[in-house]
């Protein structure tokens, strides 16, 4: 979703507050309960297990980005399982009163952190 104009700006908010719910539930649907879930300024936000996987504390302050996100790390049971990142960020004009800004929702898929440790 994208603002036209920077007065449109408290309706992306407000879109992301009604429309997170609905897409957790949907990804909660395939993949189960998540491992965490919450909002970039939560305290107990984890940090990510390869820096790349996503932003971590410094970056995720600066930016406030991922504004909502849940992760699910694989279950240990079955060596290979990748981690699943569901993200809902707000780009940085919105949160201006001068310039229109937006939103976007990403499912992003990483390989689990001993396979990137093996291909170093």
């Amino acid at each position: 979703m994208k603002a036209q104009t920077a007065a449109e700006n408290g309706e992306v908010f407000s879109a992301v507050e009604a429309s997170w719910p609905t897409f957790l539930q949907v990804a909660q649907g395939v993949l189960g309960l998540p491992t965490w879930t919450g909002s970039w300024d939560a305290s107990d936000f984890p940090e990510p297990p390869r820096h790349w996987y996503w932003n971590g504390r410094d970056e995720r302050m600066l930016n406030r980005e991922p504004y909502r996100f849940a992760y699910w790390a694989p279950a240990g049971a079955v060596p290979g399982e990748p981690y699943f990142v569901l993200s809902q960020t707000v780009s940085f004009p919105t949160w201006t009163a001068d310039t229109p800004g937006g939103t976007a929702v990403s499912l992003e898929v990483f390989p689990p952190a001993e396979f990137t440790a093996r291909a170093r």
